[in-house]
Parts: C-alpha cells; structure tokens; sequence
C-alpha cells in the first residue's frame, strides 16, 4: 500500500493565479505581462482604467497592477472603484514619481507600491508576497466582505 500527501496522479495542477496589468506605455505593459506570463502567472492586460474597469467586471482577477498616471481614468481612481467594488481583490501601484505616488498609493490603501523604473526580481517578490497575504487571508474572509484592517497591511 503507498502513502502520500498532496495530488492524486489524475488531479488536475492549480489555475495558475490570473493578475490583471494596467499602464498606458505599451512597450513597458508588453515586457510586465511577458515577463509575468514566464513566471507562471496568467495576465490580462488593459491600457487605462475604464479599460481595466470593464475587464474586472467580466473576470475575476487574483490581482491588479496598475500605474498612477494614465489618461482618461489614473490609478488612483481606479484604486477607488476596486476597493469599493471588489474589496478583496488585492492591488499594487506602479508610479515613477516616488515623492507624489508612494506615500498617496499606500494613503489611499493599495496594498503596496512599485517604483519605476521597476526591478523585476522586486516586483516579483512583491506579486508573491501580496498574492500570498490574500489567500492567507482569504482563508477567513468572505471574499464578498469587505477587507479589513488586519488584511491590508502595508509593506515597506
């Protein structure tokens, strides 16, 4: 008789976890979603935030990055609509002005923040390690409920 723990032969490997790109420099979102797409995960992409709106309201994201400084709609206001429209998808704030951008992104509850020019082994470990807070969390929250304090702490 053979024990183990972990999947049956036959089981089906994990989706991989679908993270949702949003910056309107078409040269810097193609790198992001190639480079996340190798890593594994699963991405969409939008230009703007009215796009990314539209996207988020036919998909479920496990999370989204997006820039500050778009047209038509920026990241801010985009962050807006994310907390109170779908409160427990995480998402982290791209900007190139850390003096404006990081202090506001983490003010206005992203939860974490990107400088770029973006180093990607940073924002990898940043991806996994909100990715991974979600799910610990996600856990014991009702997904429909609202975040709470305890599940949207910052990183510095």
């Amino acid at each position: 008789m053979r024990l183990f723990f972990g999947a049956l032969d036959d089981e089906e490997p994990p989706m991989p976890e679908k993270i949702l790109v949003v910056d309107d420099d078409r040269i810097a979102l193609g790198n992001l979603c190639q480079f996340l797409n190798e890593e594994g995960y699963e991405v969409e992409y939008a230009a703007d935030g009215l796009q990314a709106l539209r996207l988020l309201e036919e998909n479920t994201f496990h999370l989204v990055l997006s820039d500050i400084f778009m047209p038509k709609m920026d990241g801010f206001r985009l962050l807006d609509h994310v907390r109170s429209r779908f409160a427990n998808t995480p998402i982290i704030l791209m900007t190139a002005d850390f003096t404006l951008g990081a202090p506001a992104a983490l003010y206005r509850r992203a939860d974490d923040y990107l400088v770029k020019p973006l180093d990607l082994e940073k924002l990898l470990h940043k991806v996994r390690a909100v990715l991974d807070e979600h799910k610990r969390y996600s856990y014991f929250e009702n997904d429909s409920a609202p975040r709470t304090k305890k599940s949207n702490r910052r990183r510095f």
